[in-house]
């Protein structure tokens, strides 16, 4: 039976407007359901598999699995549209607003030359806590996993994986658009083939679009055959990049490829494999572009304010998170908004979360002639960071009394003995200045916090 609902609020603070269909209860398929909607309805849909390819045909309605009343992820993973390998499995093309959204899907099987998942034309439907994997499409087409074009959408919450073929953009390709923004998304294993020219932007392609906002996502192990930007490209765009982390796994070519665009990117994490020869950005071919990046850890050096080039010290190559004295903690855009628990922005897509912990800062100086600092680490029993250029380190350690000790290559070691880690507070100016002989230290402490 239809349920007339005025307004059901759930203890997730889930709102549900108009009325709610069930798939199977009322109809048996998803498409059914949709047709007999209308405006502010929601369509709920019970686990299950269902091999269609499915229209939202104008309508600004929820279409969502049970994740939607429960938060309960293996919805997502049970609720399953399966386009058969016969078209794109969600199409929302006839003007839907923002009002329209789609909700904790899986979503594969798709096969189409534009948006093998989802194909979003002038639109902006709010896509969300799916899981878009396994589409394809052959040589030259377009956003495999999610194709936009003339739309302005939120793209947030999903797991976008293995979408295979797409000449431009394999998870996501964003085509003369404006105000899209994709927010805290995983993005991973694709390929985007070339043909017989060249491939962009294995896991995000932005073309000809402005406004466009990529927050607090991952992309890893995303390669193009033969061609730019494994993991993004923007092309002829406006585009802003913020608390991202992208990780290389190819072997040559570039990490993102940045042509006649304007780019600000900050607080973000661009790193690769071990066996990477290629490029962090390439912007050599056609006209250059305008890009401010401040901020962020590349595996190359590149100019800009706050910009490193240290080992970002990952957890692990799955969720990407960080070691305790990664040297990414903390080295955020200062101005930026802070992390959940209070403190300066991390780089990179997962901040680590300091509380109960105490820090330990101050500055190390060398005698003219005597080193760099890439040569210099800081050590405290197992904690282990090295200072940036100018000199400045932060430790992060466990409450407790310590020993810290500064090293330079080819010199003797300067220890600061007794410094009390306070939790949640920074002990300040422990500071080191290393000469050829090492004899003295210059030792200011202090607390703040």
């Amino acid at each position: 039976m239809i349920k007339q609902i005025s307004v059901i609020v759930i203890m997730t603070a889930v709102i549900v407007y108009g009325k709610v269909i069930s798939v199977p209860g009322d109809f048996g398929t998803i498409q059914e359901g949709i047709n007999n909607s209308a405006h502010t309805d929601t369509v709920l849909v019970s686990p299950g598999v269902y091999y269609e390819n499915i229209n939202f045909s104008g309508k600004n309605i929820t279409l969502a699995s049970l994740f939607l009343t429960t938060r309960d992820t293996s919805y997502t993973s049970q609720t399953i549209i399966n386009g058969g390998g016969a078209g794109r499995v969600v199409n929302i093309s006839n003007g839907e607003s923002a009002d329209a959204k789609l909700i904790g899907f899986t979503i594969m099987n798709g096969y189409s030359s534009y948006g093998s998942g989802i194909r979003i034309l002038s639109s902006s439907p709010v896509i969300s806590d799916n899981i878009i994997k396994d589409n394809q499409m052959g040589w030259y087409g377009e956003g495999c996993g999610i194709y936009l074009k003339h739309s302005s959408s939120t793209i947030y919450n999903n797991k976008i994986i293995n979408n295979d073929g797409a000449y431009y953009g394999g998870g996501i390709a964003v085509d003369s658009s404006a105000s899209v923004e994709i927010l805290n998304n995983i993005i991973t294993k694709h390929t985007t083939n070339s043909g017989y020219g060249v491939a962009y932007g294995a896991g995000i392609s932005v073309m000809s679009s402005g406004g466009i906002k990529i927050t607090k996502n991952l992309l890893y192990t995303n390669n193009v055959d033969f061609g730019e930007g494994d993991i993004i490209s923007i092309i002829n765009s406006d585009a802003e990049i913020n608390k991202c982390t992208f990780y290389n796994t190819s072997t040559s070519g570039s990490t993102m490829a940045v042509y006649e665009s304007q780019l600000t990117m900050k607080n973000s994490i661009i790193w690769s494999d071990v066996n990477f020869q290629g490029l962090a950005i390439d912007s050599s071919h056609f006209k250059s572009s305008l890009m401010n990046i401040s901020y962020c850890n590349f595996n190359e050096a590149t100019e800009g304010e706050g910009n490193i080039s240290i080992n970002p010290k990952f957890k692990n190559l799955e969720t990407f998170g960080l070691q305790f004295q990664s040297p990414c903690i903390n080295s955020g855009d200062p101005v930026s908004e802070p992390d959940p628990d209070g403190t300066i922005a991390d780089m990179g897509w997962m901040p680590f979360n300091l509380s109960g912990y105490g820090t330990v800062s101050g500055t190390v100086t060398l005698d003219e002639g005597l080193g760099t600092m890439e040569s210099v680490w800081i050590e405290s029993g197992d904690e282990i960071c090295r200072p940036l250029p100018t000199g400045d380190y932060v430790l992060n350690m466990a409450p407790g009394v310590y020993n810290i000790t500064a090293n330079l290559s080819a010199h003797e070691s300067q220890t600061v003995e007794n410094i009390t880690v306070n939790p949640d507070e920074e002990t300040t100016g422990v500071n080191f200045h290393l000469t050829n002989n090492s004899l003295a230290g210059i030792i200011e402490v202090s607390k703040d916090g």
